[in-house]
């Protein structure tokens, strides 16, 4: 099942704030199940990748960082690999930092940036 970046920041958000998460793994994807309390569940089922980088909080930290780094021109460059097929971006930060993701997620940040720019 394919997710858009929106739902995932969902899901990330969920996972951070859930009571208990079980997930079972197999060879192609990630069943997650978050526990929000006694009487309230979610599951999703995911690829990897995006259950990789919802458990290092990609959807919401890494996102609103490299948005933030953009506004605050603290943003050094972007490369694109044309040969990659699934994550072809790259965005380099000053601080060092390295985010590969996909068109979907970048259109995500360049909309974003468009919408805090025309505050």
């Amino acid at each position: 099942m394919e997710f858009t970046v929106e739902e995932l920041i969902n899901i990330n958000d969920q996972f951070e704030s859930a009571e208990g998460v079980l997930f079972e793994r197999d060879n192609d994807r990630v069943i997650l199940f978050l526990f929000i309390d006694n009487n309230t569940y979610y599951h999703y089922i995911l690829g990897k990748r995006e259950f990789n980088l919802i458990l290092q909080n990609f959807y919401i930290e890494s996102l609103n960082n490299i948005i933030l780094a953009t506004l605050e021109k603290e943003f050094v460059e972007i490369e694109i690999d044309k040969k990659e097929k699934d994550f072809p971006i790259q965005i380099i930060l000053e601080s060092g930092q390295v985010i590969y993701m996909n068109e979907e997620e970048h259109d995500f940040i360049l909309e974003a940036l468009m919408i805090q720019r025309g505050k």
